[in-house]
């Protein structure tokens, strides 16, 4: 950084730059000024950053339910648990997401059939994906598609 001029700031901007991102994502203030030989001691603890933002259109979530076949040639997710927020670069469900219960919640899976949904009718499945939220309609794009259970029981 800068994109153009690689490590050309001084080292008092670029601690800047870490101070700021730490306050906007919620880290307290430390008791003194950050310096490049206190780098090493820093460690970002989980939980102590803000919440995050609330579930509405546009999130990137995370959800469980029972695949079912929708209406011409759709997908759906039914008795679906409210949806979590996810994290793009998790490789796997959140614990979270995982071991949620069903719920009464359904939503419309846009492009499923790139995932052989035949191959899952029924079973509980994970999506992880974009969350669209028309009235009366909910929607999610899909990202990450895995079956949690071979059945749709709790």
């Amino acid at each position: 950084m800068p994109r153009n001029a690689p490590a050309s700031l001084g080292d008092n901007v670029y601690l800047d730059v870490v101070a700021h991102l730490l306050k906007e994502n919620g880290f307290p203030a430390g008791s003194q000024e950050l310096t490049a030989d206190a780098l090493d001691g820093i460690r970002v603890v989980p939980g102590r950053a803000k919440p995050p933002p609330p579930i509405g259109d546009f999130s990137y979530v995370e959800v469980v339910g029972c695949l079912t076949a929708g209406p011409q040639n759709t997908w759906m997710l039914t008795r679906a648990s409210a949806p979590v927020a996810a994290i793009a670069t998790d490789p796997a469900p959140s614990t979270q997401a995982a071991t949620a219960k069903l719920g009464t919640q359904t939503f419309h899976l846009l492009d499923a059939m790139a995932y052989a949904p035949d191959d899952h009718k029924g079973h509980k499945m994970y999506v992880r994906g974009l969350l669209i939220k028309l009235p009366g309609d909910e929607r999610m794009t899909i990202s990450a598609f895995e079956m949690v259970s071979p059945t749709c029981g709790e």
